[in-house]
C-alpha cells in the first residue's frame, strides 16, 4: 500500500496488525538594467548591510610571506607597517569601549575577560607597561557610537557574571593626547618605555604624512573631555614637563598594541591594529601568496580592506574579477566535475556577479550562498574552465545581462519564476532537469524500531539479518558493531541528528527502508507542532493563535512546487512561496509533501470511522488473540496495513516532510548541468536550455 501524504491513513487496528515494538545563490527579484564590466570585484566576508548581516568584532590575518598595512585614500594606500613571515595580526575598529579592569594580575585579567564574554560582550585583553611591570587592560567592545557603548555598559553591569567588576567599569572613547611624534618606531618605543617607567602608559600610533610613516605616542582613550583632562593632570604629575597636544579625532591612524586575549600566560600575544571608526579604510596586502583569514579558516587572493560600515567592522576581499571565479566555481561545483558543466557554472557565476552591481554599497557580493559561495579554494580544472570562457556572460533578447539564478538540484524540474516571485521572468521557465544523478549509487537505509519504541535510521553496512521475525512478522536485525541511529537517512551533520547508538549485537525491528537523503530526494522531520509553530509565525504578519494541529499543502505551481500552504485548515499569506522553506524548519526546497503522523482514521466494525489526532486518552486499545484488551502506550504507534506496510503514528501532532530538490530551483540546476555534460552536451547548450531565450555574449 502506498501511503498518501496529507491525508489520514485508514487502518483497522487488531492484534494482528498493531504492535508495540520493544547553500546556490540567494535570490531577490532581478533588476532589468545591464551592468558595466568589472575588472575587480569586492566580496564582503563580514558586513553589516541591510540585505546581509554577518558581523565580527575583529579579524585575524596572516600570509606566508608577510603583510603590508596602509591607510587607503582616493590616491592609494601608502605602506605604514609591515609584518614579516607568517605571523598573524589582529585588526579592529578603535571606537568606544567599556573599560572592565586594569590590573597587573594576569589571572585576574583572564577572569575578567571570561566574565565579559559570558555576559555576551566581545572583549580584548591588551598588555602594556607601567613602573617596570606589565599591566593588563580588559576592555569590551568596540562600539562605534557612544550610545552603543553606554547601553553595553548598562547591560554588563547588570549581569551576574560581572558582579565583581560592575563598580569599576567606565566608558572608553576616542579622545587622546599626543605626547610626541617620531620618525622611527624604535625612537617612539624608547620614549614609550621611558614614560612607562614614570608611570605613564601610552599607545603606539602610526600615521602617514606625505607617504612617510610617523610614529606617535598617545595618551587617554576617554569618552569625555573632563576625563581626558584628569588623565592629563595625572600624566603631568608623573612626568613634569611632558608636552601634550590634543589629537584630531577625525585623523586616520593605526594604533598598534599587544593583544594577549588568547595567551595562556600573558607574556606574549598578537599585534593588534585598531583604526579610526570615523570612516577610515585600512588596506592589508600580502607580500606574496594569499591572505589567511582565521575567523573564516580560509585564504583569499587579492587584498583585504577593513572599514567601519553601519557601526560594525566591514571586511572586504578585493581581487581581480576573473580570479574571483576560480574559487566561486570550485565552491559552487566540485573539482572533477565534467568540463562543460564547470564552464556553464563559470558563465553563470560571472554573469550573476557582474549584474549584481554594488549590491551591498561597499561590496558587490557576499561570500555566502546569499549570493555565490566563495571559500578561496581553487583547482586547476576549474581555473581552466573559467579561462576557457573568460569574459562570457548571459544576456536577454535586448542585450541586457540576465540574473542567472541557479541551485544545487532542481529535483527533476526547475522552478517557474512565478512559483518564487509571484511574477514571471521570461528567461526563468520550468524545464525538466536530469537531477537524479545526485542519488546514484547511494545506499538504502533501514528504518528501525528499538525495544523502547524509539524509531530512527541506520546505515545498512552496520546491520545484519538474524533470520527471525517479530510477532507481527517483521524482520529482526542486529547491529554488527556500535552504530549511530539518525533522525533522517544521511550522515550529513547539518541535517541528520544522532538520536542514540545501537550497541553491538543489539536487535531492532525493521519497519521500512529509504534511499539515502540527497540533494535530489530527501526526508526531514518529523517535527513537533510546538517546534514548527514559532517558525511559521515568524514569517507571518499576523501570527497564528492557539495550537498547530493541521498542516497541508495547497496549490502547486508548474513544476509541482508548493505555492500555497494551509495551517489548521486555512491558507496562510506570505510574500513569496519560497519562504515556506524557512517557515518549515529549513526545508531544502518547496517541492515537498507532508505526512501528519499524529493524524489518522480508524475503520471499525460495520464501516464505522473514527478520526484520531494523536493517541487520545483511552481512544485505542490492542485486542490480543486471547481476547484481552490493552490500552496503547508510548509516544509512538506503529500500524500495519494488509500488505505488511508499516506506518509510524505519533501521540502528538508531528509532521514528516518528503521532497525533492535543493534550493529555490530557479534557472540552472548544478546536478542537472553535470548530467547533461556527461550526456555529451556543451556548456552553451546547457545554459540556453536552462535560461530560456538567453544568449552568450562576451565583454
Amino acid at each position: 500500500m502506498k501511503w498518501k501524504l496529507n491525508r489520514p491513513t485508514k487502518l483497522i487496528l487488531t492484534a494482528a496488525v498493531t504492535f508495540a515494538l520493544a547553500g546556490s545563490p540567494g535570490w531577490e527579484k532581478p533588476a532589468q538594467a545591464a551592468a558595466p564590466k568589472l575588472d575587480t570585484i569586492r566580496v564582503a566576508l563580514y558586513i553589516n548591510a541591510d540585505k546581509y548581516k554577518v558581523n565580527t568584532a575583529s579579524v585575524t590575518l596572516s600570509a606566508d610571506g608577510g603583510l603590508t598595512l596602509g591607510i587607503r585614500t582616493a590616491a592609494g594606500a601608502a605602506p605604514l607597517d609591515t609584518v614579516n613571515g607568517p605571523q598573524a595580526v589582529k585588526a579592529s575598529l578603535n571606537g568606544y569601549s567599556v573599560k572592565v579592569l586594569t590590573t597587573g594580575d594576569w589571572a585576574a585579567a583572564q577572569a575578567a575577560g571570561k566574565s565579559a564574554a559570558a555576559a555576551g560582550q566581545n572583549s580584548f585583553i591588551y598588555k602594556n607597561e607601567s613602573l617596570g611591570k606589565p599591566v593588563y587592560q580588559v576592555v569590551a567592545g568596540p562600539y562605534v557610537t557612544l550610545a552603543e557603548a553606554t547601553a553595553a555598559k548598562a547591560a554588563l553591569t547588570t549581569k551576574p557574571e560581572m558582579a565583581a567588576y560592575s563598580a569599576g567599569t567606565s566608558l572608553g572613547g576616542t579622545l587622546y593626547w599626543n605626547t610626541g611624534s617620531f620618525s622611527s618606531e624604535a625612537e617612539a618605543l624608547k620614549q614609550k618605555s621611558a614614560l612607562a617607567a614614570a608611570g605613564v602608559m601610552t599607545e603606539l600610533v602610526l600615521q602617514e604624512n606625505a607617504g612617510i610613516p610617523v610614529y606617535s605616542l598617545w595618551l587617554g582613550g576617554e569618552s569625555e573631555a573632563s576625563r581626558l583632562e584628569a588623565v592629563k593632570a595625572q600624566a603631568l604629575a608623573a612626568a613634569p614637563g611632558l608636552t601634550l597636544a590634543p589629537v584630531d579625532a577625525a585623523a586616520p591612524y593605526l594604533m598598534k598594541r599587544t593583544d594577549v586575549s588568547a595567551s595562556t600566560n600573558g607574556a606574549s600575544g598578537l599585534t593588534h591594529y585598531s583604526f579610526n571608526s570615523n570612516g577610515e579604510k585600512v588596506l592589508v596586502s600580502p607580500k606574496q601568496s594569499k591572505i589567511q583569514v582565521k575567523e573564516k579558516n580560509r585564504a583569499y587572493r587579492g587584498t583585504i580592506e577593513l572599514s567601519p560600515f553601519n557601526s560594525k567592522l566591514a571586511v572586504i576581499n578585493e581581487l581581480p574579477f576573473e580570479e574571483y571565479l576560480y574559487s566561486v566555481v570550485t565552491s559552487e561545483m566540485n573539482t572533477g566535475w565534467p568540463k562543460e558543466a564547470l564552464k556553464a557554472q563559470a558563465v553563470a557565476a560571472r554573469t550573476y556577479a557582474a549584474k549584481a552591481g554594488l549590491k551591498y554599497q561597499i561590496a558587490h557580493v557576499s561570500d555566502s550562498v546569499a549570493d555565490q559561495a566563495y571559500n578561496g579554494n581553487e583547482y586547476a580544472d576549474v581555473t581552466q574552465a573559467v579561462e576557457a570562457t573568460r569574459g562570457e556572460m548571459l544576456a536577454d533578447k535586448t542585450g541586457a545581462l540576465i540574473t542567472p539564478y541557479y541551485s544545487s538540484n532542481a529535483g527533476g524540474m526547475s522552478s517557474e519564476s512565478s512559483e518564487v516571485w509571484n511574477a514571471g521572468v521570461p528567461y526563468l521557465k520550468s524545464v525538466p532537469s536530469p537531477d537524479e544523478r545526485a542519488s546514484k549509487d547511494k545506499p538504502v537505509w533501514y528504518k528501525v524500531v528499538r525495544k523502547d519504541g524509539a524509531v530512527g535510521y541506520v546505515h545498512p553496512s552496520y546491520l545484519k539479518d538474524t533470520g527471525k521475525k517479530n510477532p507481527a512478522g517483521l524482520p529482526v536485525y542486529q547491529a554488527t558493531e556500535v552504530v549511530n541511529v539518525r533522525s533522517i537517512p544521511t550522515t550529513n551533520q547539518n541535517n541528520s541528528v544522532v538520536l542514540g547508538q545501537l550497541a553491538a549485537a543489539e536487535r531492532v525491528t525493521i519497519i521500512g527502508s529509504t534511499p539515502e537523503s540527497t540533494e535530489y530526494a530527501w526526508i526531514r522531520g518529523p517535527y513537533k507542532a510546538d517546534v514548527l509553530l514559532p517558525k511559521i509565525n515568524a514569517g507571518l504578519t499576523s501570527p497564528l493563535s492557539g495550537l498547530l494541529t493541521r498542516l497541508e499543502t495547497g496549490a502547486r505551481g508548474p513544476s509541482n512546487r508548493v505555492i500555497s500552504l494551509k495551517v489548521n485548515g486555512s491558507e496562510i499569506k506570505v510574500p513569496y512561496a519560497d519562504s515556506f522553506r524557512t517557515m518549515l524548519n529549513g526545508l531544502p526546497s518547496t517541492l515537498f509533501d507532508i505526512e501528519e503522523t499524529g493524524r489518522y482514521t480508524v475503520l471499525g466494525a460495520n464501516g464505522t470511522k473514527q478520526e484520531i489526532t494523536g493517541r487520545g486518552p483511552g481512544t485505542l486499545n490492542v485486542l490480543s488473540a486471547q481476547g484481552t484488551s490493552t490500552p496503547l502506550q508510548g509516544d509512538n504507534l506503529y500500524m500495519m496495513d494488509g500488505g505488511g506496510k508499516v506506518r509510524l503514528a505519533t501521540a502528538d501532532a508531528q509532521f514528516l516532510f518528503t521532497g525533492k530538490g535543493y534550493g529555490h530551483g530557479l534557472g540552472m540546476s548544478q546536478w542537472g548541468a553535470r548530467a547533461m555534460a556527461e550526456q555529451g552536451n556543451d556548456y552553451r547548450y546547457i545554459l540556453t536550455y536552462y535560461y530560456s531565450g538567453a544568449t552568450i555574449v562576451k565583454d
